[in-house]
């Protein structure tokens, strides 16, 4: 599809969407220097999945309500999160082209993970491995070798069916720093921020490259590292960036002229306000979004409503009141769980025993109440569950069905499985809902407090606002923020965070004194 975003039609769909919605002025922000112009809300893909309808819908919906701005990443859902987005943008032939010209499309490189850690070890196997390969843990690699890039690049449009990225951006090159300190636990920080910074240069050459190409648009960094003291072993430096950028683009055309590194994105919230309230930059003269709004780059914020404290994830969204009697519910329904492992083992495994680990419990592989009843007590956020549904528990529970099809000898017994696994699920389902709203007791009082601190701090038109909007209106009030970047990948979502961008930001001054009153100390 087409040669990208244009300013002439970003402009006009931004004109047009104000008017027909009667949105403020604020609801578009100009993107740093690219020209082009972004709703004040993203879409953020990370957990977007294109084997799921409703993030299908979503997306509709948020294109719709007129978000302009995408944000995904190769290693989103293992490409299926591009995969949607190019489907979505191509499901009406006639209206695609328009459809993509006002669409900003940012896409990030950089994780080795699942089908791309199994390419990186089919290079190895080759006799090819690609060069610069940061081993940070068995399941969890990176790279922003040349190669590396180039190949993920090709692979990134052609999921998003498009021939033209807008925006791409290193993923969290940081990793470098994290698995350096664990190889050099005496080295010298200083050369390897000199090795950093020489991979940087070097990715940002290929780039510089590709947009002469005209495959990409504008290239950037994503960062979690931005918000940090500068003394921190995997701090990135804006100012060393900028000045790396500028070095590339020299070399590759031969002249000065500017570069293409117009993009930069990082993590911020009511609690973690680094890039914001910590001044990191050219010896402590400048925050993160000073520099960033001074070199005219646009800034792209992720999690504002997932804070990262100490206690763990926090998520920046009011809960319903619990019922008082769940944790009681919750002990019943285990031990109906723990009955239908029982069931489970006394039927199947005598059959699957010689294929499952020598330390393996007597219910494997469908053991889930004791590790649920022993794990309530480390839990502390409804979100943290949810991840732990969705990244461990789901996937562990299909991998077990998919081995007792594969275990089973007889029709006979894989039937007997085929009726009896539906309703270990139900009741599982029936846990995991029990403990979501028995964690929520918690979220819920944090959020009445939040409430509570903020009532005061915003202005009368504001104080109204579910807990959510408050943080995001909260967020477009900051000076150098050109795109807040929201998860929706349900429509309730959509409403939620289009609600905040029709509200409109807050006041400066409140921004400042809430970003204050909440920012946790860095670290």
């Amino acid at each position: 599809m087409g040669e990208g975003a244009t300013a002439e039609d970003t402009r006009r769909f931004a004109d047009e969407t104000t008017a027909r919605q009667q949105l403020s002025s604020s609801a578009f922000r100009p993107l740093g220097r690219t020209g082009l112009v972004t709703s004040a809300i993203g879409f953020g893909a990370y957990r977007i999945d294109a084997q799921i309808e409703n993030h299908r819908a979503a997306l509709r919906q948020a294109l719709r309500r007129g978000v302009n701005l995408i944000d995904t990443s190769s290693n989103y859902n293992d490409g299926r999160s591009e995969t949607l987005i190019g489907e979505v943008l191509a499901e009406d032939s006639e209206a695609a082209p328009e459809l993509r010209r006002r669409t900003i499309l940012v896409s990030k490189v950089g994780y080795v993970q699942a089908s791309n850690m199994e390419l990186a070890k089919q290079a190895i196997s080759a006799g090819q491995p690609y060069p610069e390969m940061v081993e940070y843990n068995p399941t969890c690699w990176h790279c922003i070798h040349p190669r590396f890039l180039g190949d993920q690049l090709r692979l990134s449009l052609e999921r998003l069916r498009v021939d033209t990225l807008d925006v791409y951006l290193l993923h969290n090159p940081e990793y470098f720093f994290l698995d350096w300190k664990k190889r050099n636990p005496g080295g010298e920080l200083a050369a390897a921020r000199g090795a950093f910074y020489d991979r940087i240069g070097a990715a940002f050459r290929l780039l510089e490259q590709r947009m002469l190409e005209g495959v990409i648009r504008w290239y950037g960094v994503s960062s979690n590292t931005f918000g940090q003291h500068p003394e921190k072993s995997d701090f990135i430096s804006l100012e060393k960036l900028i000045a790396v950028a500028g070095e590339a683009a020299r070399e590759v055309h031969g002249v000065d002229r500017p570069s293409g590194f117009a993009v930069v994105q990082c993590p911020l919230n009511l609690y973690e306000g680094g890039p914001y309230l910590l001044a990191n930059q050219r010896d402590g003269a400048m925050t993160f979004l000073e520099l960033a709004r001074e070199s005219d780059l646009a800034v792209l914020v992720n999690r504002p409503l997932n804070a990262i404290r100490p206690g763990g994830l926090v998520r920046l969204a009011d809960f319903p009141v619990p019922r008082p009697n769940v944790e009681q519910e919750i002990q019943h329904a285990l031990d109906g769980l723990r009955s239908e492992e029982q069931a489970c083992a006394a039927l199947f495994r005598p059959q699957v025993a010689h294929a499952l680990p020598k330390d393996a419990g007597p219910h494997t592989p469908f053991e889930w109440s004791g590790p649920l009843r022993r794990a309530l007590d480390r839990m502390n956020s409804k979100e943290q569950w949810n991840r732990s549904l969705e990244d461990q528990i789901y996937p562990h529970l299909h991998n077990a069905s998919r081995f007792m099809q594969q275990q089973l000898s007889t029709p006979g017994l894989r039937k007997d499985f085929t009726a009896w696994y539906p309703g270990y699920c139900r009741k599982l389902e029936d846990v995991a809902g029990m403990i979501s709203e028995w964690l929520g007791r918690a979220d819920f009082a944090r959020s009445n407090d939040m409430h509570e601190r903020l009532e005061p701090l915003l202005e009368a038109r504001l104080r109204g606002l579910p807990l959510s909007q408050k943080a995001l209106v909260t967020l477009l009030a900051l000076p150098g923020v050109s795109c807040v970047l929201n998860g929706m990948r349900r429509t309730s979502y959509v409403e939620d965070s289009t609600g905040a961008m029709a509200a409109g930001p807050c006041e400066a001054a409140a921004a400042d004194s809430i970003m204050r009153s909440f920012a946790e100390p860095v670290a």
